[in-house]
């Protein structure tokens, strides 16, 4: 039986994958995709439920990755022996910052945002476990971006 601080590290997990490469979206990288849905809708933060899949702002890709991070928390439950029932709550919160960008050396017409990721974790005794990663992204452009294979395997 799993211990209950082992929830931090399924919260460090998640919030790890949010920023890697491996999170995209058809091909191209999710925070890049979040940026530009956050800028345009004029929605900051972009949360998903964990428990549901579902998000505040919608959109197609936002489903899909929805679902994504809900599959993932259910992966990580399984992995490590966790049953459903102990957790109540549990959410992915994604906050750029367009008020600040970074100058790019790579892209001088381009601006870098830095953004947070923040993965929260309540179990069923109400104990709260958070964990947050920070990195960078460019908003979605698909001109400048390649897209990955794996969106065409």
């Amino acid at each position: 039986m799993p211990r209950r601080r082992e929830l931090k590290s399924v919260a460090y997990d998640i919030a790890s994958f949010c920023i890697s490469r491996n999170n995209d979206f058809e091909g191209y990288w999710a925070p890049g995709i979040l940026s530009k849905v956050a800028k345009e809708k004029e929605m900051n933060p972009i949360d998903f439920d964990l428990l549901s899949g579902n998000s505040n702002v919608s959109g197609k890709e936002l489903i899909e990755l929805g679902t994504t991070y809900k599959t993932m928390l259910a992966d990580q439950f399984e992995r490590r022996g966790f049953s459903k029932e102990k957790i109540r709550n549990g959410n992915v919160l994604f906050r750029f910052d367009h008020s600040n960008p970074i100058d790019s050396p790579f892209l001088p017409f381009s601006e870098k945002c830095p953004f947070y990721v923040e993965v929260t974790l309540t179990d069923d005794l109400n104990n709260t476990y958070q964990r947050r990663r920070e990195s960078w992204c460019w908003p979605h452009n698909p001109k400048f971006e390649r897209q990955s294979t794996r969106a065409h395997a």
